[in-house]
């Protein structure tokens, strides 16, 4: 099986391997610490999430706090290995997270959505807005509906 495998990577004619000195191998460790990194951040936001829809209600709260605990030691690691290093989360920092709204940790994702529209507040408010005074309008149709004439 290994022996195979060997024989479908040779036929890509490789011609020079990577050594610690070359420019891909320095950029191939880039990339696997940003990767670390990325998915240690993902970790952390899905189990933080999970909190925040209540999982103490479920009855696994000491289960859940145990994961975020070595989810966060995980990407705090992740992130001391990035150049430069990148921001680390303490244990308060995601307690004081009460809801989804405050969890920002989504801003060092593999696609920078900082630079999208509804990322900026002022759009996000506009859009809170819009869409409670059109649940209003919707609102106010039924009631008309229901309330005698």
């Amino acid at each position: 099986m290994l022996e195979e495998e060997l024989s479908r990577f040779e036929e890509h004619s490789i011609e020079t391997r990577w050594v610690p000195a070359s420019q891909e191998y320095k950029d191939a460790l880039v990339m696997m610490s940003e990767r670390r990194y990325r998915r240690a951040l993902n970790e952390v936001e899905c189990l933080v999430v999970q909190r925040l829809l209540e999982m103490t209600k479920l009855g696994a709260s000491g289960v859940a706090y145990t994961a975020i605990q070595r989810a966060l030691v995980e990407y705090n690691t992740a992130a001391t290995q990035l150049t430069p290093p990148w921001q680390q989360l303490t244990w308060a920092q995601l307690a004081d997270t009460v809801t989804i709204a405050k969890f920002d940790l989504l801003h060092d994702t593999c696609t920078n959505i900082c630079q999208l529209p509804w990322a900026d507040p002022a759009h996000r408010e506009a859009m809170v807005l819009y869409f409670g005074i059109k649940r209003a309008k919707e609102e106010i149709r039924h009631l008309n509906v229901l309330s005698p004439s």
